[in-house]
């Protein structure tokens, strides 16, 4: 018993290995040093980002029950939509960053239409750059994956 399990971790880390490779982007085994850098970078600063953005909601003491309907609205794209969007740009970069950019723009707008003004700052858009980071990832990966072979 103690062979079949030791079989089936091993199974499960391949599985794993193989897995991640696989679902993380499609690209991967094409894209040059310098794409697979920009990846890295940018699910870095994305996990940074989302982090800052949990930190932030958890330390200004987020009460849900004196949060308004407007204010739901406004949290659903930021920040919600945004680290959603940054979640999935690890595996598809693409949607990750339409996502980002959408959930941002429709913050932006709602806000406006509530209050009559844009958000002050520079915060929403930093948060925010990590999308940028992805738009830049798939394009070189798309760009890799498309170009001859050397």
């Amino acid at each position: 018993m103690n062979g079949r399990l030791e079989h089936c971790s091993g199974l499960f880390l391949c599985c794993l290995d193989n897995m991640s490779e696989r679902t993380m982007n499609p690209y991967t085994k094409h894209d040059s040093s310098s794409t697979r850098l920009v990846r890295w970078i940018a699910r870095g600063v994305s996990s940074a980002s989302v982090g800052a953005i949990l930190v932030f909601a958890i330390g200004e003491g987020f009460d849900p029950q004196q949060t308004s309907p407007k204010e739901w609205v406004l949290f659903l794209f930021f920040p919600f939509g945004v680290a959603a969007g940054m979640v999935i740009g690890w595996w598809r970069e693409n949607v990750g960053a339409g996502i980002t950019f959408f959930s941002l723009t429709m913050f932006y707008l709602t806000h406006f239409f509530y209050r009559g003004i844009f958000p002050h700052g520079w915060a929403f858009f930093v948060f925010s750059s990590p999308g940028l980071l992805f738009v830049l990832c798939w394009y070189r990966s798309r760009r890799d994956h498309i170009a001859p072979a050397e």
